[in-house]
């Protein structure tokens, strides 16, 4: 067998250096210069800073939710989802029986106010017959005819007991005339009788101091003269009291009269204040019936329609279907952190980027900041993000870039707000430099 050759090892290994100062001189060099290289670019290099914020696309002039106030049945349907509608186009016709029934009711009602308004005026007036006007007296309504018979019914009644009632009066008056004129005719027959006796008891009393007549018959005139002048005097009195109750009676039949006329101008008034909030509830149902054809408010696209089945209930404010502007521009309702509201302004330039195209189809997009709130506003999904609210316009320019009808509401968006440069050292170091102002305060 061959012999191996040996191998001298010692030889073959290559000879280490006991100097181990070069390479950690080397290593230190080129982390100095690693270093200072980025320490260099760090104080040197300028990054741009910005906001980004998410956001939504939306038209500028916001969609327009249409709702029905009372509410109803659905009885006919005259729109699609995605239908392009005019203004003024019929979209939803409501069930009109209840509101049909409502006015008729009403109207009846104002029919019987009216009646009563003519009755009432007629006992004002003291007319002596009631007259209804013909559009009372063309209604066909059962209720409406036996209201007019009971009015008239009522006038009669009324009438002839105001009637009875200052008959008495005025009969009285009559009787209490006619006997002052026989107390008077008494009183002046009375008076005659008086003179006639005057003059014959002068002529007795001349007799009678000749002796040609006896006492006993002077006496006898004289009593007769005493009796026809208490006759008299009594006549004065009764015809007195007379006149006293007949001033009474005038007081009265004016009291009476007074007393039928302020009833009749009260009850006139009630019913002229009942009528005239029967007229504003007709006047509110007839808007009711109006109400009923729902017709678009505006020119746009109906989406998100509500009731799709013919009979189906709406309660009052549910949305119907919603009318969604075009032609309009579209504009970006964006959230901005309230940490980054202090550095961005109205009218400031704003970069736009859409999530949703797949990479290399959405190019960047320009816009500006048209609108920012003064406060922040809290997100009634999740109230512990508060942020503030902006509105970033696009040119439609701009919108070119993206092809026809690709950017549409509701759309998420990516809104990038530049506020400056900065190098890459004050990036890294503000944390830090902000921490240090506040930590060596003193407290």
């Amino acid at each position: 067998m061959a012999e191996r050759p040996e191998l001298d090892f010692e030889r073959a290994a290559p000879e280490v250096s006991g100097d181990w100062r070069k390479p950690l001189r080397a290593g230190l060099l080129v982390t100095l210069l690693c270093g200072g290289g980025f320490v260099g670019w760090a104080v040197s290099a300028p990054l741009d800073s910005a906001v980004v914020a998410p956001g939504i696309v939306a038209v500028e002039g916001s969609k327009q939710i249409v709702q029905h106030f009372e509410g109803g049945i659905i009885q006919e349907i005259h729109v699609e989802d995605g239908q392009l509608v005019q203004e003024g186009d019929l979209l939803f016709v409501l069930d009109p029986t209840p509101s049909l029934a409502t006015l008729g009711v009403l109207t009846t009602e104002r029919a019987i106010r009216a009646a009563q308004e003519t009755r009432l005026m007629a006992e004002r007036d003291r007319k002596d017959e009631l007259v209804f006007s013909e559009q009372l007296l063309a209604s066909t309504s059962p209720t409406v005819v036996k209201a007019i018979e009971d009015e008239q019914a009522s006038f009669k009644r009324r009438r002839d007991l105001r009637e009875v009632q200052e008959n008495v009066l005025i009969n009285k008056k009559d009787t209490l005339e006619e006997e002052i004129l026989g107390l008077e005719a008494e009183r002046a027959s009375s008076e005659e009788q008086v003179t006639q006796i005057d003059r014959e008891l002068d002529g007795l009393k001349v007799l009678l101091k000749r002796g040609l007549t006896s006492l006993t018959r002077v006496t006898t005139l004289e009593r007769e003269k005493s009796r026809l002048e208490a006759t008299i005097a009594r006549s004065r009195t009764d015809v007195a009291k007379a006149r006293r109750a007949i001033g009474e009676a005038d007081l009265e039949l004016a009291q009476q009269r007074a007393d039928w006329q302020s009833t009749v101008l009260n009850e006139l008034i009630e019913v002229r204040r009942l009528l005239a909030e029967t007229d504003e509830r007709i006047k509110i149902a007839k808007d009711v019936l109006d109400r009923l054809h729902i017709y678009a408010p505006r020119t746009g696209i109906a989406q998100a329609r509500g009731p799709s089945t013919i009979g189906a209930v709406i309660r009052s404010g549910d949305t119907l279907v919603e009318i969604a502007p075009v032609d309009q521009n579209l504009v970006i309702n964006a959230q901005i952190p309230p940490q980054n509201v202090d550095v961005i302004n109205i009218g400031q330039a704003a970069e736009i980027r859409f999530p949703n195209f797949k990479a290399g189809e959405s190019p960047l997009l320009y816009g500006k900041m048209i609108a920012l709130s003064n406060d922040r506003v809290k997100d009634p999904q999740d109230p512990k993000n508060d942020y503030f609210f902006a509105r970033i316009e696009i040119d439609k320019n701009e919108l070119e870039k993206l092809g026809e009808d690709r950017v549409r509401a509701g759309m998420a968006a990516q809104i990038i707000l530049p506020t400056g440069e900065r190098t890459a050292g004050e990036y890294l170091l503000q944390p830090l430099t902000d921490r240090l102002r506040v930590a060596f305060r003193d407290r």
